[in-house]
């Protein structure tokens, strides 16, 4: 029996179950990729497959709308992989293990892929069905988005048609997505000279933190294993002469991290000192974060006296400088949408290598000149305290249009469906629609979805009951979009 059968709507059901079967991580979409394309094949639709793995898929209009002016479903094929500590779980081969739970959807020690596999499965449904009412469609769906929007960048969009796009990748039932921040990615290169030298070793782990999306979730305020691992380093670093051996967690660059470990020498007599150090910061964590982080935890393991290779002196001050005096979280609310953030930064991952600190930054912003403004300020950093910084992957951001023909129907749709008045948002996550209107200037965009609580961390969860309304209203949408 298959873990979601049963649930409503079923076809929507059943090909998100398919795509969880699939191993389908940032860049690991060659193989889902492949099964959106024989989907298509199978059914006799036209289909499209790029170099990037993006996929268009093109399907008529039904009886009575073989004329309408056609309209552009959109989603991502490609999930953001992260796991518990203690799982086993390969993303790279292993299929995720669904299972239901107080009305939700969730997968057992990893990230669920709701965001958005889920709109991946609406769209597929629509097109496997011969009796929906709808314009010519066409199903775009791309890859790579949450590493940078790589797929998107890639995708030639002109074979299409269709002006009005819905985008299916939001994660909060009965809000209307208009608009969204830019963002940039931004690495921080760290030098670092290495010597031989004999002491204790111990390893400090901070854990247990919720994580999240960086931009959906950074109005939380959650903490960031990097950033508390900073201000504990800095902070023993003021009593106790130590030397950094290594410093690392996170893997994604778009997720507040969870964890950091750091690897650090000292003097066998400077252990207990230490250990207060830890214990105080602990405490002192603990009343600043009150109960938005109840599993945060801290461990420091004594791992014994022996000779590494250790940060020189100068090394280990720029590289516990650059992580305890790094901006991270909200930077700026906005001043239009009172309430809403306008500029942030995550810290996602730090890795260390021979002779390196690597700082994989995602900047966010709704207005461009304060983005860029935020790229120089991490350059000066990295330059004072010994190293490079690099952006990469840059993205604009999705403006309100203050004249919307798809928005005004959503809206009477959402109003008859529902019962009442939609939300109309601008978010501060990175949606496809800016590059797509870089491209295609007259596109009308609104982007919407069920709710998928705790994306990007090993607690997402989809609500199955949001699903079903939320597909209903696209099925609704669709019917009223008869403009020719």
């Amino acid at each position: 029996m298959r873990a979601l059968e049963g649930l409503k709507p079923e076809k929507v059901f059943y090909f998100f179950e398919e795509i969880c079967q699939i191993p389908h991580g940032t860049y690991n979409t060659k193989q889902i990729s492949d099964y959106c394309k024989h989907f298509a094949e199978e059914r006799g639709l036209r289909v499209l497959q790029d170099s990037a793995n993006n996929i268009i898929i093109w399907k008529p209009g039904s009886a009575g709308y073989e004329n309408c002016e056609p309209v552009i479903l959109q989603g991502h094929i490609d999930m953001v992989c992260e796991k518990t500590i203690d799982s086993t779980h390969d993303f790279a081969t292993d299929p995720l293990e669904l299972y239901v739970e107080d009305g939700f959807v969730k997968a057992r020690n990893t990230t669920l892929g709701g965001d958005d596999g889920i709109g991946v499965a609406m769209a597929l449904a629509i097109l496997d069905s011969d009796s929906i009412c709808h314009p010519p469609l066409e199903v775009v769906l791309t890859s790579e988005e949450e590493s940078g929007m790589d797929g998107a960048l890639a995708l030639d969009m002109s074979p299409l048609k269709g002006k009005r796009l819905i985008n299916i990748d939001s994660e909060e039932e009965g809000f209307l997505t208009v608009g969204c921040a830019g963002g940039c990615r931004f690495d921080t290169t760290l030098s670092v000279d290495r010597e031989e030298q004999k002491g204790l070793v111990l390893e400090i782990g901070i854990s247990g933190l919720l994580g999240g999306h960086s931009g959906i979730e950074i109005y939380r305020q959650r903490g960031n294993g990097h950033k508390l691992m900073g201000r504990l380093l800095y902070k023993i670093s003021e009593s106790v002469n130590l030397r950094l051996i290594s410093v690392g967690g996170g893997s994604k660059d778009n997720v507040i991290s969870r964890e950091c470990t750091a690897h650090i020498m000292i003097s066998e007599n400077m252990e207990q000192k230490c250990m207060e150090i830890g214990e105080q910061m602990l405490q002192v964590w603990k009343n600043e974060f009150g109960s938005d982080e109840p599993e945060l935890s801290l461990e420091i393991k004594n791992e014994g006296v022996s000779a590494e290779s250790v940060f020189t002196e100068t090394s280990t001050k720029q590289v516990i400088t650059y992580l305890f005096g790094m901006p991270d979280g909200i930077m700026c609310y906005s001043r239009n949408l009172p309430g809403q953030v306008e500029t942030s930064l995550n810290a996602g991952s730090v890795t260390t290598n021979e002779n390196t600190v690597i700082i994989a930054h995602l900047i966010r912003s709704e207005i461009d000149t304060k983005k860029w403004a935020v790229v120089k300020q991490l350059s000066a950093l990295a330059e004072l305290a010994g190293g490079t910084g690099k952006p990469r992957s840059s993205y604009p951001a999705w403006s309100y249009r203050k004249d919307s023909n798809l928005r005004s129907v959503m809206v009477s749709v959402y109003r008859e469906f529902y019962g009442k008045e939609p939300e109309i948002l601008t978010i501060h996550g990175g949606l496809e629609c800016g590059l797509f209107l870089g491209k295609k200037p007259e596109l009308d965009c609104v982007s919407f979805g069920p709710d998928v609580i705790d994306v990007h961390s090993v607690t997402e969860r989809l609500d199955i009951a949001s699903v079903e309304r939320s597909y209903e209203y696209l099925l609704k949408v669709l019917e009223a979009c008869r403009l020719v």
